[in-house]
């Protein structure tokens, strides 16, 4: 945990001449993970972009969590402080209501002059569907210029298979495989990689020249990416 807050944090406070480059600093969290697969060092999950994207980075494989759940552990690494210091042990009270005046990683970048923006799941998402108590608990305006949670698609939210792995002690431990639809998905061949986001929007990768995904080329290759499309359409969709 504290190998990584001061990664980031001598990122915004290196020397001159590295601070005014401003280089982009993408942070991927991920919580409620056993030990394996790929990044998380045991060959039991197949994970090569995670493997490609760690392989240009720093992976720290002995950030331990404090607690079982996502608040305490992700208020710890935003703030670089135990559960103990920040006063959150659950996932009932966002990380102002115990520490109103902590300086968090991502706000100590955007007080330096970085762009800060948050998609998905970075604090823990409470709130429900009140759109006030959500960006109280994604810290929107402190930690990020802006921030959004990720919304499944209507048949992302329909759940073919799963169960609850208490046996309904907690409502909320459950794993699910979910449907899906043609939004959401992506397709690979040996040259390209395309993707169709929910909101129409499309990403089309060329791997033969950027092999590192830094440039989206479908507007540059509109018939390639109608043809993936139309491939990606008849991917047969998993049966409940």
């Amino acid at each position: 945990m504290r190998l990584l807050l001061l990664a980031i944090v001598l990122a915004c406070f290196a020397g001159n001449g590295f601070a005014a480059e401003r280089p982009n600093i993408l942070l991927i969290m991920a919580d409620d993970l056993r030990d394996y697969g790929g990044a998380f060092t045991r060959e039991v999950v197949k994970s090569p972009n995670l493997d490609r994207l760690r392989a240009r980075g720093t992976t720290f494989a002995r950030a331990y969590v404090q607690y079982p759940v996502c608040n305490p552990s992700r208020s710890s690494m935003m703030t670089g402080l135990r559960a103990e210091q920040t006063g959150i042990v659950g996932n009932d009270i966002p990380l102002r209501q115990k520490r109103p005046g902590i300086i968090t990683m991502p706000q100590l970048c955007k007080d330096a002059g970085w762009q800060t923006h948050a998609f998905g799941k970075l604090y823990h998402l409470g709130g429900g569907k009140d759109p006030a108590k959500q960006t109280v608990w994604m810290d929107t305006g402190r930690s990020w210029h802006t921030a959004q949670a990720f919304d499944a698609t209507k048949a992302g939210r329909t759940i073919l298979q799963g169960r609850n792995v208490t046996g309904g002690a907690l409502n909320w431990c459950h794993w699910g495989a979910a449907d899906g639809t043609d939004d959401d998905q992506s397709i690979r061949t040996t040259r390209w990689r395309f993707t169709h986001w929910s909101d129409v929007q499309t990403e089309l990768y060329d791997h033969d020249n950027d092999p590192e995904e830094l440039h989206n080329v479908a507007s540059q290759h509109p018939d390639v990416a109608k043809g993936l499309m139309a491939t990606l359409r008849k991917i047969p969709k998993p049966q409940p």
